[in-house]
């Protein structure tokens, strides 16, 4: 089967998953119908072909941004295994929970403090790989036209009183970066994935700030490759192989 490798920049409100959306009493819609309705996916494979498709990890449905889809088992795992190095980075747009709000800002304080580990209950400690307090203007830059204007829509002024931060992370559980702002005082308003890596180099990173919010577009030759040779480098110095007929990683004794 010929491999497919597709970027989605996925809507805020729609569930991550291949399947139908049976646990919400409103079905919400899937990545797989973001995907049937753009245009671009009918040029980039077939019906058949696109039934073997699913997503890579996953995104929490009222978190926007990229998710990539593939048929390539190997590829998803690279991107996905903490321990082969996989990174993903978000921007979050936070308020404080002090009154006066206007008054209470992040700072490089709180950015440390994820760095360090934050504390999450049942002796869970989660820590951020990099935190970066931003400007607006570079909030802007690294999201994309299209994305900003989804994170922040319908906050109108109320966006002068918030402020964005930028998160990556190894692991990301379940809603790990919004508990962990919490934890340092200060409640996710919105939150957009912009980048998916399998290294910490930044050329092993998909990230694509012109890709507007509900588009796809097909993954390039150089950043299939690139991909490819982070997970098999980082695989090498673990000591791991990847048994394509359990479709799992496998550390020899």
């Amino acid at each position: 089967t010929k491999g497919i490798y597709i970027v989605l920049n996925k809507p805020q409100h729609v569930v991550t998953t291949r399947g139908r959306d049976l646990h919400h009493r409103k079905q919400r819609p899937t990545v797989m119908d973001v995907l049937e309705a753009s245009p671009a996916i009918h040029k980039l494979a077939d019906e058949q072909s696109r039934k073997t498709l699913f997503p890579v990890g996953r995104l929490d449905a009222d978190t926007q941004g990229l998710v990539v889809l593939t048929n390539d088992g190997f590829f998803a795992s690279a991107l996905t295994r903490p321990s082969l190095g996989a990174q993903k980075t978000y921007i979050a747009l936070v308020r404080g929970r002090r009154i006066p709000r206007f008054l209470d800002r992040i700072s490089d304080n709180e950015c440390e403090q994820l760095l360090r580990g934050v504390e999450l209950g049942c002796g869970h400690v989660a820590r951020a790989v990099r935190a970066e307090v931003l400007s607006m203007s570079a909030a802007q830059r690294q999201l994309g036209d299209s994305s900003f204007a989804a994170l922040t829509a319908d906050l109108e002024h109320n966006v002068s009183l918030l402020d964005f931060v930028s998160v990556t992370m190894q692991e990301g559980k379940f809603r790990e970066v919004r508990r962990m702002l919490r934890a340092t005082g200060f409640a996710v308003v919105r939150l957009a994935r912009i980048a998916v890596s399998a290294n910490a180099a930044e050329h092993y990173t998909v990230t694509d700030p012109s890709l507007a919010v509900g588009h796809v577009r097909e993954l390039s030759d150089l950043e299939i490759s690139t991909l490819y040779s982070a997970a098999i480098d980082r695989a090498e110095q673990r000591d791991v192989i990847y048994d394509f007929s359990r479709h799992s990683w496998l550390t020899p004794l």
